[in-house]
């Protein structure tokens, strides 16, 4: 079956953006290598990307063209947007992981954002975490974890380099 991979960096203090939607605070970590490597192997390893309207329209933004063309996206959005080549819109994210995991293919990347995340694990959807802690401390923004009830995880790798670690966990069955 087709996982489900959340794979994002968050602040020490727990928040995967500043205020205003502010990613300044990742910032300085683009030689590291580890991050490179585990970001090249879930590139060859995904045919799917999940992200919210947020992390959508910061990569229009902020990237001269659109980053993923040979991947799928889905982008979970309240309000109607038109379809674009392979770029697609909808509204509700676990009808839509769930359709997914059904038909043939790589992995699934869960970019973000927090609402999707915390709907998702709530559904149990989530199949691995892979966390990037950025030691940052930013005191506000938008935290990776919102109402999450208790949610046990199995610790199956530990990375790091200088000062950034990287996580990874799967649900404990």
């Amino acid at each position: 079956m087709r996982e489900v991979i959340l794979y994002i960096a968050m602040s020490l203090d727990g928040f995967i953006a500043g205020k205003e939607d502010d990613l300044s605070f990742l910032d300085g970590y683009d030689d590291y290598q580890i991050p490179q490597k585990a970001y090249q192997d879930l590139m060859a390893d995904i045919d799917t990307i999940i992200m919210g309207r947020k992390t959508y329209t910061w990569l229009l933004n902020h990237m001269d063209s659109w980053p993923y063309p040979d991947k799928e996206t889905y982008v979970i959005s309240k309000t109607v947007h038109e379809n674009k080549e392979s770029i697609f819109f909808v509204n509700d994210s676990v009808s839509l992981i769930r359709s997914l995991q059904t038909r043939p293919g790589n992995h699934i990347w869960l970019v973000g954002g927090s609402e999707i995340i915390d709907t998702l694990m709530k559904q149990n959807l989530i199949d691995q975490y892979m966390i990037t802690l950025i030691p940052k401390i930013i005191g506000s923004g938008t935290p990776l974890f919102k109402n999450q009830q208790d949610v046990t995880l199995n610790l199956i790798d530990v990375k790091y380099e200088k000062d950034l670690i990287m996580i990874s966990y799967r649900p404990k069955k």
